[in-house]
């Protein structure tokens, strides 16, 4: 009878740390920086969205819950925007942001669904007459140019995968964005890139596709978007 206790027990034990294991794997979050009650409110306030956060890249997203416009921060990895997955590391960069006193109320959360959220330097360029059409992730104003910038006058609507500090092989944006045969095969004609200053470090940000709108470029987008489980975002070039 000693026995049969015993390995109930420990099936419970077991069965209850698996749970627990289960359930903290599959969490996510965000850092809540702010509300706004429009996003002309959100746009007015773009500087202080420049400030340190504690990532490689300020990725920065806004979303519309009801009447009121929330406004979070995203992790970096690889030049792309991922959601807090580690606490400690949450809790690192939290940490951080609450030292700004924009900020000292930031706090984590869970449950957002990235297919909600507009990048924040696209809610400036929509909701402000004033910004330059190139900005950095830092918001300097730059210069660019791009490899098929001689032979095409018209811009379109690309998908950017990510901004790295050097060159990255084929391969490696093959492997790290899930391309599919059929694009990898077509590597050379779909895959862009161009220049962006990061502080005082000269990056490459690489893009994929070419529409001639937003529209039409967002099922590419949310491909990659599962493929890689990465934030990305469809800008103009």
């Amino acid at each position: 009878m000693k026995t049969i206790k015993l390995i109930t027990l420990l099936f419970l034990i077991a069965l209850f740390n698996n749970q627990i294991f289960a359930q903290g794997s599959t969490h996510y979050y965000v850092i809540q920086l702010a509300t706004y009650s429009s996003w002309e409110d959100f746009a007015k306030d773009e500087q202080k969205f420049y400030a340190n956060t504690g990532t490689a890249d300020n990725n920065i997203y806004g979303e519309k819950v009801g009447n009121s416009i929330k406004v979070y921060l995203l992790d970096s990895q690889e030049g792309s925007a991922v959601f807090f997955y580690d606490y400690g590391r949450t809790q690192e960069v939290l940490a951080t942001v609450r030292q700004n006193p924009n900020w000292k109320d930031a706090f984590r959360k869970g449950g957002v669904n990235w297919e909600n959220l507009t990048y924040y330097g696209e809610v400036f360029d929509k909701y402000k007459n004033d910004i330059p059409e190139e900005f950095s992730s830092k918001g300097e104003r730059i210069e660019t140019k791009s490899e098929d910038s001689a032979t095409s006058t018209d811009k379109e609507y690309k998908v950017q995968l990510g901004v790295y500090k050097e060159e990255k092989s084929k391969d490696f944006i093959i492997n790290t964005y899930g391309f599919s045969k059929a694009d990898a095969a077509a590597y050379d004609e779909i895959v862009t890139h161009d220049f962006v200053k990061v502080k005082n470090t000269i990056c490459r940000r690489y893009y994929v596709g070419g529409f001639q709108s937003k529209k039409t470029a967002e099922p590419l987008k949310k491909d990659f978007e599962k493929k890689s489980k990465r934030k990305l975002m469809i800008v103009q070039r």
